[in-house]
């Protein structure tokens, strides 16, 4: 049927108004920012907008987009992509989806937003918006592998750590700083800062807070901090404030010093019990020699006799105390090594026990060595199992005033076992432990330095050997057992196991 002019008209009218539409539609468009392009049912591009072009160039794509269809422009996309477009058609239903793709050996990850064109209730075409969040994406894995380092640095720090905002409240603590303080973990998070310390402290916190909080910085020595078990410990706080953005927080490092005020402590004791220790040899080899000019003007030769004795005497307990301090020193800087040879410990506990016969002087105590001569074979350092020997025997000499020390071997299993037993004062069970630990007395009156015990005790662990303490209490004597392999044992750092 022939067309009217009319039609024809009306025809060309609504061709010149669907133009009109399209460039409009097209300027507007290639207004935006965003990479557009626009596809219909068969997934051709009908039209780019200049953002996507100047992209799609950028990736290194060349050509014209128009007409082809979108795996024909982007060959490796997958598959799911032609599902995602084919979805959004069907069900006239708007789909963001993020992609991440692999372009000249580059990472290139992509969000689009395929939003529905609906004339007539049906989709007829879809507008596709794509946006670069190649760069954004790596920044924000920057930041989370940053954030990552950052935790485990954090929680794997020696230090505790807390974070504070302005007010005090905690937002923040690390591990260690859970174990100062022995709260579980996220137990801290939203306390004030005051109550980590004891109450008659907390003015002198409160007014560190407000200097950290006005000079930026802040640092202070022994702090009490207050554990949950009401337990009171030193620490070194530094403190800082930290800036980032409007968001202002207080941070503070603290660190334990209980092990190093302890050393301090045992640095004081030894001073103190080192001058004590060598005042009282010191005045008797003093007196001693005084009674030797006396007894020389006198021609006195029992007196001259008498003063050498004592000053000898003295000498010895001088040179014993020395010893065992300089000793003590050198084992644990480690600057000594075992140097193993075949050694009797017979011959060396009968060699002590004659020197030990003259101390024992007319207290009725006998010293009984019981070491057969086929038990007493070790490879071992001889200097130092002379040293091992002769404290355990001083130490049970020196605390039984009547009764036995005695001095035994036994083999087995290719260990030798050293037993000294006593029926001396003994030791209530609970200070056992202790007594291995260095300048421990539980009198601190007592004569010595409290070196002894230790000193056996990283001369055994140099030896790969164990050491042990056992008393039934106060005046029921003491037994210590020393297990040492006989030979061919591999040494291992003294004080590792090797008290038990």
């Amino acid at each position: 049927m022939a067309h009217t002019i009319s039609q024809v008209i009306l025809a060309g009218k609504a061709e010149e108004a669907l133009q009109a539409s399209w460039s409009q539609y097209r300027t507007t468009i290639d207004s935006l920012a965003e990479a557009i392009h626009v596809v219909d049912p068969d997934l051709r591009i009908l039209l780019a907008n200049r953002a996507f072009t100047r992209w799609t160039r950028k990736l290194g794509l060349r050509g014209g987009m128009v007409g082809k269809t979108v795996f024909e422009v982007f060959p490796f996309l997958p598959e799911s992509v032609g599902d995602e477009y084919r979805r959004v058609f069907r069900t006239g239903k708007m789909l963001m989806a993020e992609e991440r793709n692999v372009l000249r050996g580059r990472d290139l990850i992509t969000e689009t937003r395929k939003i529905p064109v609906i004339e007539g209730g049906k989709t007829v075409r879809v507008i596709t918006v794509v946006t670069d969040i190649t760069a954004r994406r790596n920044a924000e894995e920057a930041i989370r592998r940053s954030e990552k380092k950052y935790r485990a640095l954090v929680e794997g720090a020696g230090e505790g750590i807390f974070l504070a905002d302005t007010e005090g409240r905690l937002l923040e603590v690390n591990r260690r700083g859970h174990e100062l303080l022995g709260y579980p973990k996220q137990a801290l998070v939203g306390m004030h800062y005051t109550r980590l310390h004891p109450p008659k402290d907390r003015a002198r916190v409160a007014a560190a807070f407000r200097e950290i909080t006005a000079m930026g910085e802040y640092e202070a020595h022994d702090v009490p901090l207050l554990r949950r078990d009401g337990k009171v410990i030193p620490v070194d706080v530094t403190g800082s404030v930290i800036r980032y953005g409007d968001t202002t927080l207080i941070q503070a490092i603290m660190r334990d010093i209980s092990e190093r005020k302890r050393v301090e402590a045992m640095k004081d004791t030894l001073i103190r019990d080192v001058s004590h220790e060598l005042k009282a040899p010191i005045a008797m080899m003093e007196m001693a020699h005084a009674m030797a000019d006396v007894a020389i003007a006198a021609r006195d030769l029992e007196g001259i006799k008498r003063a050498k004795e004592i000053a000898a005497r003295h000498l010895s307990v001088l040179g014993k105390d020395i010893g065992n301090i300089v000793g003590m020193c050198a084992l644990s800087g480690r600057t000594v090594a075992p140097k193993s040879a075949r050694v009797s410990l017979r011959e060396i506990a009968l060699e002590i026990a004659g020197e030990m016969r003259d101390r024992i002087g007319d207290r009725k105590v006998a010293l009984a060595v019981r070491i057969g001569k086929g038990a007493d074979g070790i490879t071992a350092d001889r200097r130092m199992m002379r040293t091992l020997l002769y404290n355990l025997t001083d130490n049970a000499v020196k605390f039984t005033r009547r009764g036995t020390v005695a001095l035994s071997t036994s083999r087995a299993g290719g260990w030798l076992t050293l037993t000294v037993r006593d029926t001396g004062m003994g030791i209530a069970v609970k200070d056992a432990g202790a007594a291995f630990t260095r300048f421990y007395k539980k009198n601190p009156a007592a004569r010595g330095t409290g070196l002894g015990l230790p000193i056996c005790r990283e001369i055994v662990g140099l030896h790969g050997g164990t050491i042990c303490l056992d008393s039934e209490g106060r005046g029921k004597g003491t037994t210590v057992v020393v297990r040492l392999p006989l030979s061919g044992a591999r040494p291992r750092r003294a004080g590792r196991g090797s008290a038990g």
